[in-house]
């Protein structure tokens, strides 16, 4: 796919050579019968390390009967380099005297509380409940909507785990599950090692930055068609033109979007926040508003529930892409027009695309953007010291997490000790 880049400066090759790499391909993944298949919760890696072959997310995942990793049980990262396969999450670690199950589980993966990380790395392996259907459809022998209810044989759903009880969808995530047709009740996390008679892992449906699978689309398709039901019969109204908004999010990476909420008001869109709606009215928004636009980072990802005459804009904050936004295009077809709306007055920051800090900007390129499109005339952000101080102190955050990644549980385990003198 070609994208429009007249609004960029500086990323518009970056964008297309991104997009150049993505692919869908025409298949169905395959499964990976494990008996006596042990799923381990997540176990955190201290530190921070830039080895590709050190999964960041941390060890677990699915291993056999002598503790081999299971290598269809592991999620990727995105891929930047061709020739480099890097592991987001997975490995093998001992265990003893796990928790012994009689149940088949269906391995679904790391159970992550991140939207940006749901849609890929859970919703993935999501295909595999629905194999009879997909495989229908391929043929041409079924229409495209069928539900999870297809597996006759007593099964769970098992995600690897955080390690603690707290571990659990909620939300839009159980109502993405329930419009897929899953049954939650399910569904369970190994917040332990649990050894169960026999585990399924469904193989991924998607690679970030290479490919997609039409198995993977069709679950999206999937959950269109029951939300738009659900949306009629509720009598949802919309508007054409959309502006996603992070401003209610209390967020210390970003500032000065306000500016860009501002000026969309202008162009005449209507701001929503997207923790504030339901999945069903965020899906409903999508299919029918003619323009939507946003701030780079998650909100865009939901494009995958997008019509694909959708227009829809980014505003880029950082001259850094956010790469698995390109694999989520791919799903519907989108391409989104990026406007660079960032403020980098300092070469280290921001540190990556998620721990920021984030200076938006009303820069040259979207004041033409505004001018061009909607024939809005503004004048260039003035910043003042008391912007300066703002950016500095966020700086300052930013980097103390950053240092103190990966040692989290050791400073409260040393402060819980500190306490008992």
């Amino acid at each position: 796919m070609t994208y429009n880049t007249s609004f960029c400066s500086s990323l518009a090759n970056r964008i297309n050579e991104l997009a150049g790499f993505m692919q869908i391909k025409d298949v169905i993944p395959s499964v990976k019968v494990v008996d006596n298949g042990i799923i381990l919760p997540r176990k955190q890696l201290g530190g921070i390390s830039h080895n590709v072959k050190i999964p960041y997310q941390g060890l677990g995942g699915v291993v056999d009967k002598d503790g081999k990793l299971v290598k269809e049980s592991i999620i990727y990262d995105l891929k930047i380099e061709r020739d480099v396969d890097r592991i987001a999450f997975g490995g093998a670690y001992s265990v003893s005297n796990p928790v012994e199950s009689e149940e088949t589980a269906i391995y679904l993966g790391l159970a992550h509380r991140h939207w940006g990380h749901f849609l890929i790395d859970i919703v993935q392996r999501c295909w595999y409940p629905m194999v009879k259907g997909l495989l229908a459809k391929q043929t041409g022998n079924e229409a495209p909507y069928f539900d999870g209810n297809e597996l006759t044989e007593d099964y769970v759903y098992v995600f690897s785990g955080f390690g603690d009880s707290s571990t659990e969808f909620t939300g839009n995530y159980k109502e993405f599950f329930r419009l897929l047709g899953l049954d939650c009740s399910k569904m369970f996390f190994a917040n332990n090692p649990v050894l169960y008679k026999r585990v399924l892992v469904p193989d991924v449906a998607v690679h970030p930055g290479e490919y997609i699978t039409t198995a993977y689309k069709t679950l999206f398709d999937i959950v269109i068609h029951n939300a738009m039901a659900e949306a009629v019969s509720l009598g949802l109204n919309t508007a054409e033109q959309i502006y996603f908004s992070r401003e209610h999010l209390k967020d210390t990476k970003d500032m000065g979007e306000n500016h860009i909420e501002k000026l969309m008001i202008q162009c005449g869109y209507k701001v929503l926040y997207p923790e504030e709606l339901t999945l069903v009215e965020q899906i409903f928004c999508w299919q029918t508003a003619k323009e939507i636009a946003c701030i780079n980072g998650t909100i865009p990802h939901n494009c995958v529930f997008a019509h694909e005459s959708l227009r829809l804009y980014v505003f880029n904050k950082m001259e850094l892409m956010v790469g698995y936004q390109f694999t989520m295009d791919m799903v519907q077809g989108i391409t989104p027009i990026y406007v660079e709306a960032y403020n980098e007055p300092f070469k280290r920051y921001p540190l990556s695309v998620s721990r920021g800090p984030f200076w938006i900007s009303a820069t040259e390129n979207v004041r033409r953007f505004v001018s061009e499109q909607y024939g809005i005339s503004t004048k260039a952000d003035v910043s003042g010291i008391g912007d300066w101080i703002n950016y500095l102190v966020r700086c300052g955050i930013a980097e103390s997490k950053y240092q103190l990644r990966g040692n989290k549980a050791k400073i409260k385990n040393m402060l819980r000790k500190i306490g008992k003198i």
